[in-house]
């Protein structure tokens, strides 16, 4: 038994319920209430399972030991334990298919398509916000709170996410977590050049928000064109969907609080992500797009929607 790595679950588990109580204070239009409760007893709980005696040992020796190969084995069945058991683990809702020819997983960053075994499912919104509590733990350690958004930067083109998932995810930590902190004053809304002959000041946004609209506007046409599905999240502007008197008019389908579209950007996104929504649900949503898209003063014109595409089947002919 290490008291170091004692202390360190001690600090981590305090530090992820520090982190998920601001969300909760701050933002709490990204959940409703249920979703909030959810996700704080799952908060309560975490990581319970590195005291158990099949992960203890082999990550206490693998952090505060030498990594030798045994060590290194052993820390191997552990992580498989750990993921196994706790969702606020992406790992854990991925499905490991029997099918020979794998699942294609699109990079959200250039497009390519990479053939894997895993599918993954979507991941429940309280876990979702239980996870980045989780990855934001190490930010309240250090006391630098935008840590998280370079930590995500450099680790979003390895997750294999569900596409509604990844779309939430980067929707609360752009659109609420970072407008939120530099509200509160405890991140620069820039990054401000210190030295002689530095870069000039640039917004404190990670590499993957700063996509040139234009550009990205062609490779989400081609992208669409291809399979009717775009992985690719608009940057899209805050806004509050906590009111539950405007759930009928801030999302495509209030009843599952999926598809907000307080917005241009928002719409786009739900044409993107159409084929994801449930079959019962489909025309409803299809109904809130072209609703929308007439109040935001969209035209067809301005994009186009991929052949394989279901929301097709519900656009006008005279705009085909």
């Amino acid at each position: 038994m290490s008291i170091s790595y004692d202390n360190y679950i001690y600090e981590h588990c305090e530090n992820v319920l520090r982190g998920l109580q601001w969300m909760r204070d701050h933002i709490p239009e990204v959940g409703d209430a249920d979703i909030w409760v959810k996700a704080m007893d799952a908060a309560n709980l975490h990581d319970d399972s590195k005291w158990d005696v099949r992960e203890y040992d082999a990550y206490d020796r693998y952090f505060y030991g030498s990594r030798s190969s045994e060590v290194v084995r052993k820390f191997d069945y552990a992580w498989l334990h750990h993921i196994h058991n706790n969702p606020h683990h992406w790992q854990y809702w991925l499905l490991f298919q029997d099918d020979p020819k794998g699942k294609e997983f699109v990079n959200p960053e250039t497009g390519d398509r990479i053939k894997t075994p895993f599918k993954a499912l979507e991941i429940p919104r309280y876990e979702i916000l239980h996870m980045i509590a989780d990855w934001w733990s190490f930010s309240w350690k250090i006391g630098r709170y935008e840590e998280i958004f370079e930590w995500y930067d450099c680790h979003r083109k390895k997750m294999i996410l569900n596409p509604m998932t990844r779309h939430l995810v980067e929707d609360i930590l752009l659109n609420h977590l970072r407008p939120a902190l530099i509200k509160e004053g405890m991140i620069p809304d820039t990054i401000i050049a210190d030295s002689p002959g530095a870069e000039a000041p640039k917004p404190d946004l990670p590499a993957w928000e700063h996509q040139d609209r234009e550009v990205i506007g062609k490779v989400i046409d081609k992208r669409i064109t291809d399979d009717g599905l775009e992985v690719v999240v608009a940057p899209v502007q805050h806004s509050d969907i906590s009111n539950k008197d405007d759930k009928a008019k801030k999302y495509g389908v209030p009843e599952q609080e999926k598809f907000p579209m307080p917005d241009a950007d928002h719409v786009r996104s739900a044409i993107r992500f159409f084929n994801y929504v449930d079959k019962q649900y489909e025309k409803e949503l299809a109904e809130a797009i072209l609703k929308r898209m007439k109040e935001y003063g969209m035209s067809f014109e301005d994009f186009s929607v991929g052949e394989e595409n279901r929301f097709r089947n519900y656009i006008p002919k005279k705009d085909l």
